[in-house]
């Protein structure tokens, strides 16, 4: 997928589930438009890839494309490090 379906189906999810959750919609949203496209890191020429060059290299380095990042593993570690690094949310 491309950073404009990532960022869309994200943002149009995050709309539809806000108010299933007690959480500041605001944060809600912005996490999960983050989540979206933060799979395609691993990709040197992606939207975000190109933003943090190195990084993406690296990644893709260690895990290659679309192995570890884009797992269901990888999303749970990142919800569990923005639950307890974002207790207000």
């Amino acid at each position: 997928m491309m950073f404009k379906t990532h960022f869309l189906f994200a943002l149009f999810i995050s709309l539809i589930t806000f108010n299933y959750f007690n959480l500041n919609p605001f944060y809600y949203v912005l996490i999960l438009v983050f989540s979206g496209i933060l799979p395609d890191i691993d990709h040197s020429k992606s939207w975000i890839g190109k933003k943090l060059n190195l990084f993406s290299w690296l990644i893709n380095f260690i895990f290659g494309h679309r192995k570890f990042i884009h797992s269901i593993i990888f999303s749970s570690l990142i919800a569990i490090l923005m639950i307890i690094g974002f207790p207000f949310i």
